[in-house]
């Protein structure tokens, strides 16, 4: 648990977002110059990345801590805006397969976790699914953004179940 001030906190957030036209342009040198600007830019506002990854190289999921007072659509947009405007400067093959200069989709999908959950997904990257964290009476919210089978996982808070399922 974090705390500031006036406040204690643990306000961890799964974030995931693809990039643009769905290219598969994330891969060799600019996905590992992509996850050093992505700790570099977490780092300089204030936010703890806890972990970064790229999915098949077209999109990344982000596992940060924030303090409460940040909203998550302005972590997303620090975290979108610098590393693409960063990236094109650094790799300029990026603008001949994303024409129109954008690196990132519009979207996003954003999940608040646990302290308990937070420490499962540490330990395990892809599926929760532990006897313990499976509440009685769930209601299930799907978050559709990836395709691929390595970023199938389920969360389970509150009696809220959210699936990051494989299909859009």
């Amino acid at each position: 648990m974090e705390k500031t001030k006036t406040c204690a906190f643990q306000a961890n957030y799964h974030l995931i977002w693809a990039v643009k036209y769905r290219r598969k342009v994330l891969f060799g040198p600019v996905e590992v110059r992509l996850l050093e600007v992505l700790k570099t830019i977490a780092d300089g506002h204030g936010y703890r990345l806890l972990t970064a990854r790229v999915h098949d190289g077209d999109h990344v999921h982000v596992f940060v801590s924030v303090k409460p007072s940040v909203s998550v659509a302005s972590v997303v947009r620090v975290l979108k805006c610098v590393s693409a405007k960063l990236l094109f400067e650094e790799f300029l093959q990026l603008k001949l397969r994303l024409w129109d200069g954008h690196l990132w989709s519009e979207g996003y999908a954003a999940v608040l976790l646990a302290m308990l959950l937070a420490r499962k997904l540490k330990s395990t990257s892809t599926d929760i699914r532990s006897s313990e964290c499976l509440p009685r009476k769930r209601q299930v919210v799907y978050c559709c953004i990836s395709n691929c089978k390595d970023c199938a996982a389920v969360y389970h808070y509150n009696k809220v179940t959210v699936f990051i399922k494989n299909k859009l």
